[in-house]
């Protein structure tokens, strides 16, 4: 339900936002992102990473980009380290800063920074030797590069890989392929 009203929410802000806002200074709506991944974390097999972005209006610059993630990961403990299995669940939000070189190009590198905070749980571990395993809330510092690939003025995919600090099963890379919807036209204007 609460992925439904966020889905509202967001719609809403699309249709309402004014057609001569395009860049929309913070806090405003830019667009919206959906990434799927693979979250490679310490003693787990690679796993799944899905996320929302959304666009929440520039800082100084129309290419300094701020924005708000919703995502999630899942994986399987490595069963030659953690004896019988396991699995491990996260789910989180991240603020944080896109900066897009070369933003009007048809192919803009960029890259980014943010601070996350996700609670992990670890499932389903019979290994009673298993230690430091996370369970509950973790706040981590983000960084990463990508690039986007712009189709018209409304729609980009983009692929990146970011890296999230932190200790034992926290510390994570994501390499993430995204599409990205600006509803209004070119935020870069």
């Amino acid at each position: 339900h609460r992925v439904s009203a966020l889905g509202v929410a967001v719609l809403l802000t699309a249709v309402t936002a004014t057609d001569g806002a395009h860049a929309q200074t913070f806090p405003g709506f830019g667009g919206m992102e959906l990434r799927l991944g693979v979250a490679n974390l310490d003693d787990v097999d690679s796993g799944l990473s899905y996320a929302l972005d959304l666009d929440i209006g520039y800082l100084f610059t129309p290419p300094l980009r701020s924005y708000l993630r919703f995502e999630g990961f899942r994986g399987e403990f490595d069963p030659d380290v953690i004896a019988g299995g396991g699995d491990l669940n996260g789910s989180g939000i991240e603020t944080g800063l896109r900066y897009d070189l070369l933003a009007t190009s048809l192919v803009s590198p960029y890259g980014m920074v943010g601070v996350n905070f996700s609670n992990i749980k670890a499932r389903g571990v019979i290994d009673q030797s298993a230690q430091d395993l996370p369970d509950g809330v973790h706040t981590s510092f983000g960084y990463g590069v990508g690039a986007a690939v712009h189709f018209g003025e409304h729609f980009s995919v983009a692929a990146d890989v970011r890296q999230l600090t932190g200790g034992r099963a926290v510390e994570r890379t994501l390499w993430a392929i995204g599409f990205r919807f600006s509803p209004k036209g070119n935020i870069y204007k």
